[in-house]
């Protein structure tokens, strides 16, 4: 299943296309994990939406990632993908 926030016409950050996916799949947010480039919208849509956030930084160096660095805090950040399943191993 994909869900894409311009198909479902909601914007994140907005929770509710979080909740969709979440219902979708029957689980709650924590146990969910969101892993995005865009700490505007992937990362706080995340937090708000209460999933575990971790911010991909391989193409994310952008004047808007950079302004909100300091505000927009990412539970876990990595630079690969590759990085990803040992960072979800070490949290199950």
């Amino acid at each position: 299943l994909i869900i894409t926030s311009a198909a479902e016409g909601i914007r994140k950050p907005s929770p509710r296309i979080f909740h969709k996916m979440l219902n979708y799949w029957e689980i709650e947010p924590s146990q969910a994990a969101m892993v995005g480039d865009t700490l505007s919208a992937d990362i706080l849509g995340a937090r708000k939406a209460g999933l575990y956030s971790i911010w991909l930084t391989r193409r994310a160096d952008t004047p808007a990632n950079q302004a909100l660095a300091a505000e927009i805090i990412p539970d876990a950040t990595i630079a690969r993908l590759s990085e990803l399943p040992g960072l979800l191993k070490y949290l199950t």
